[in-house]
């Protein structure tokens, strides 16, 4: 089977699996008044090929990677996890587009609690979702605890965020790829 069959049957296939995947979110025990939100980096090609990259021309954006301190090139998928770790919804997004332009998107069917990191951190996001959807979005503690007005709630909301970690640790960018190449 040529490559051009296969990627074309996996694309028909999409609405089978998303059916798949909600069927099978309805038996998972899950919370969904309680979510968590975040993002990772989706690469789509490493960054030193970015500018001779034809993959996902005019989709793919350059974006900042956080956690490896660095600047790639794909795109950023923004995943809405209810407790107890069960994955509710996701948005794939170019990797400039800012949290604040997704979270609508991510928090459409939730209501109750939602719990963001920083970069969810918007008065006017936050009043807007408190009355059109009836979502408190509550945001990761500080990173110092001289500047935490809230210690013990931060303590709270660290142990609750320490679920997505676990989520996301399981992601497909911590499996080596064959253009990586080992990792040193």
């Amino acid at each position: 089977m040529h490559r051009t069959t296969f990627a074309r049957q996996a694309a028909n296939l999409w609405k089978i699996k998303e059916r798949l995947w909600q069927d099978l979110l309805a038996l998972a025990p899950h919370d969904p008044t309680f979510a968590l939100c975040d993002s990772m980096p989706l690469p789509a090609c490493l960054f030193a090929r970015a500018y001779r990259c034809h993959r996902f021309r005019g989709g793919a954006a350059f974006g900042k990677d956080s956690l490896l301190k660095q600047t790639f090139y794909g795109f950023r998928v923004h995943m809405r996890v209810c407790w107890p770790g069960v994955i509710t919804c996701f948005s794939v997004a170019p990797a400039n587009a800012h949290e604040l332009s997704v979270v609508p998107e991510l928090l459409e069917s939730t209501r109750g609690f939602a719990v963001g990191d920083r970069n969810y951190c918007s008065p006017e996001t936050r009043e807007e979702l408190a009355r059109s959807m009836g979502v408190a979005l509550l945001v990761a503690p500080y990173r110092t605890k001289k500047r935490d007005p809230a210690p013990q709630r931060s303590a709270y909301l660290r142990r609750l965020r320490y679920r997505i970690d676990t989520v996301f640790l399981s992601s497909p960018e911590d499996t080596p790829s064959r253009e990586c190449g080992p990792k040193t």
